[in-house]
């Protein structure tokens, strides 16, 4: 029995983009992987065990939306997405100074530094990689073979502008928390993430 019946059919020049668009977004799915654990590396360092659990967390959650994206191109598309071309320079959320480095020193100023650092590093990436998602909902609109994978991309971005307000309030309200005139202030849902 044939059970490609229903199948849609697509021309060549939309496989090729959809597969462009893919691949792209599986790169960044991988650097991603590779951020996180940076920033698992960081709060490790800095003893900060409530935000190395958050990051474990962000990072099966990462992993989770790749697989399901590789499944749902497979399905959809009955294919595989290259594999990644890893980018060399994928951004660090540890200090340029600490990189590779035995004994760091973590007094108030390096904890103070180092959290601002990683944390401004997530935002940035979080940002980076809405923006790379809403440019890949873009193209594909431009093709109407793909409305299956146009809503499924939408829900993939919508997760990360979601995820990004979440965060940015969560860490802009956590580094505020460094600052003497917000010291007894309400931790809200950062004291978790200061214990050690």
């Amino acid at each position: 029995m044939d059970t490609n019946l229903n199948m849609p059919t697509y021309s060549m020049e939309a496989v090729k983009n959809i597969h462009d668009i893919a691949s792209k977004i599986y790169n960044r799915q991988i650097e991603a992987i590779m951020f996180h654990e940076s920033l698992i590396d960081l709060f490790n360092l800095l003893k900060l065990d409530g935000f190395v659990e958050w990051q474990e967390e962000v990072l099966e959650d990462e992993m989770e939306s790749m697989h399901k994206f590789k499944k749902h191109y497979a399905k959809h598309l009955k294919g595989t997405i290259d594999k990644p071309k890893f980018n060399e320079d994928t951004d660090s959320a540890l200090p340029r100074e600490w990189q590779g480095k035995q004994n760091v020193v973590i007094d108030a100023k390096n904890m103070s530094m180092g959290i601002r650092y990683g944390l401004n590093k997530y935002l940035e990436w979080e940002k980076e990689t809405v923006g790379i998602y809403k440019d890949a909902i873009a193209r594909i609109k431009k093709d109407s073979e793909f409305d299956e994978m146009e809503a499924f991309l939408e829900k993939l971005c919508k997760l990360q502008i979601d995820n990004l307000a979440r965060v940015t309030e969560d860490v802009e309200w956590f580094t505020k928390k460094f600052d003497y005139r917000y010291k007894d202030a309400d931790w809200k849902n950062s004291k978790d993430a200061s214990t050690h």
